[in-house]
């Protein structure tokens, strides 16, 4: 199995989003992979609340590194590019994030829901 098999059409089941609290998501080892791409579809009721998290190799700590909306329009690294508005994302509709992943350990994401309750799909794939 190739790196790209060993992570490609990672896909969680549909989760539920309370509106109180931040929900785990998706949660990934990178430590062999030096991109990530990860497809959120929401198919019920908008986010109002969306965290990337990295955990960086040897370290124990999860670090917040886009949490607000500009964190995702106008990213820095790790994060390379979004494409949709996470923070917000409305029922229905769909965000991208892409990540350079050297150095890191794992990636996670977690969301609130503006309403009880959301139910995103995430998808994933690295190189």
């Amino acid at each position: 199995m190739s790196q790209v098999e060993a992570l490609k059409n990672v896909v969680a089941q549909p989760v539920t989003v309370p509106a109180a609290g931040n929900t785990l998501i998706g949660e990934w080892d990178v430590g062999r992979f030096t991109k990530l791409l990860i497809e959120i579809v929401n198919a019920a009721q908008a986010f109002d609340a969306f965290i990337l998290s990295v955990q960086v190799a040897g370290s124990p700590n999860w670090v917040p590194i886009a949490s607000a909306g500009g964190d995702f329009s106008t990213p820095l690294s790790p994060l390379l590019r979004a494409v949709g508005a996470p923070v917000t994302l409305a029922a229905g509709a769909t965000a991208l994030l892409y990540l350079d992943t050297r150095g890191l350990s794992r990636v996670r994401i977690q969301a609130s829901a503006a309403v009880d309750s959301a139910t995103p799909t995430v998808y994933a794939s690295a190189v």
